[in-house]
């Protein structure tokens, strides 16, 4: 990342953990050096996992969050037609060779199912890559 600053920092920032690696999601309360830049393109759910994996894959002590965007990528949908259910009744009787005589009577009902859109969606995120200085 070129020559270090002294970069900023504030007591009581907002620090998760995801599987023993710390995420900041503000400035750390302590002396730190910047030691790589990342962009993470994830669902919010995966994103702690990604960070954690990146970070100790190129051997940083913390990341830290310094941006984060939402990306819109459209519309899902999914549902929508009908179910048929017949209820009835039959009365077939065997009359060889795997024919069949009688009367069958019911009533078929269409149900129709909804539709739904959901959108799809996921975070953009900007994170430093940190280790600290004391």
């Amino acid at each position: 990342m070129g020559a270090q600053r002294n970069w900023p920092t504030a007591p009581g920032g907002f620090v998760s953990m995801h599987k023993g690696f710390p995420i900041y999601k503000g400035l750390p309360d302590r002396p730190y050096a910047v030691v790589g830049e990342l962009t993470v393109e994830q669902y919010p759910q995966y994103m702690n996992a990604e960070i954690a994996a990146s970070g100790r894959k190129y051997q940083a002590e913390a990341a830290m969050i310094v941006d984060r965007q939402t990306v819109n990528g459209g519309l899902m949908n999914f549902g929508g037609g009908g179910t048929t259910v017949y209820q009835g009744q039959s009365s077939l009787r065997p009359t060889g060779f795997g024919s069949y005589a009688g009367t069958q009577t019911g009533v078929a009902t269409t149900y129709a199912n909804p539709s739904y859109s959901a959108p799809i969606s996921w975070d953009k995120t900007t994170v430093y890559l940190i280790k600290f200085l004391q």
